[in-house]
């Protein structure tokens, strides 16, 4: 239970560390998350190109979607071109989010064997993408297609684990493959259901990364599609 409470309070802090932030000046800003990204980047290079295999004796391939994201969304930070930018923002966001909701909600079984070091790597490491989701967001505008991109972007993350499965270390302990094996609904629903069961979790599943993606689009856009689509329908009446 301390670990939930612990994970609340991190997540608290660095919502606060946040709001300020988007009170600084631009430059401030963008220099800090900057930095804060460079952590990320190069310290997950170490990490994977030396400890695991170093230390470990382990080769260990980023597959969950957080793992890409701490190698992905620092260089398009960095190029700071386009749109690029923006979705690599989401997407970022979105994974630090994720995480810090299951850490408050079943980080004990999340973690339960995990050494203190590796959960505050961890809550560094998605705090660190939350944060810059968070500042960089407030201040840009998303549109539909920032959240087509986000959206291949996923595809693409989901297909190449798929594809890199056999070689990823303790696949059955990835959150990736529970999610696109529909483990979670398989261990629910009796196996005499799952010709049903299947092809309705996937699409759910898709109708919900849908309308988590819609919520990135700003509330006047949103209006604006509404009337839009409502002056469409009169017209054709």
């Amino acid at each position: 239970m301390w670990l939930n409470i612990l994970s609340l309070a991190v997540f608290a802090l660095i919502n606060v560390s946040a709001a300020a932030l988007k009170r600084c000046m631009p430059r401030t800003a963008k220099n800090t998350l900057r930095a804060v990204l460079a952590v990320l980047f190069f310290g997950n290079l170490f990490r994977y190109v030396y400890a695991y295999p170093k230390l470990v004796g382990e080769i260990h391939i980023p597959i969950e979607y957080s793992t890409v994201a701490y190698f992905l969304v620092p260089p398009l930070m960095f190029l700071d071109k386009g749109r690029c930018r923006v979705w690599a923002s989401m997407y970022g966001l979105t994974a630090g989010f994720l995480y810090y909701m299951a850490m408050i909600i079943a980080a004990n079984k999340l973690y339960a064997d995990a050494p203190l070091y590796d959960v505050c790597i961890s809550y560094f490491c998605h705090g660190a993408l939350y944060l810059n989701g968070v500042v960089v967001l407030s201040r840009e505008k998303v549109n539909n297609r920032d959240a087509a991109n986000m959206m291949l972007c996923l595809l693409i993350i989901s297909i190449r684990a798929l594809v890199l499965k056999k070689y990823a270390v303790d696949a059955d302990e990835l959150f990736i493959y529970d999610v696109l094996g529909g483990n979670v609904m398989r261990m629910v629903m009796p196996e005499s259901s799952w010709h049903f069961t299947v092809p309705l979790y996937y699409i759910v599943l898709n109708l919900v990364i849908v309308m988590c993606l819609k919520g990135f689009l700003p509330k006047k856009a949103r209006k604006k599609r509404v009337k839009g689509n409502a002056a469409v329908s009169d017209t054709g009446d």
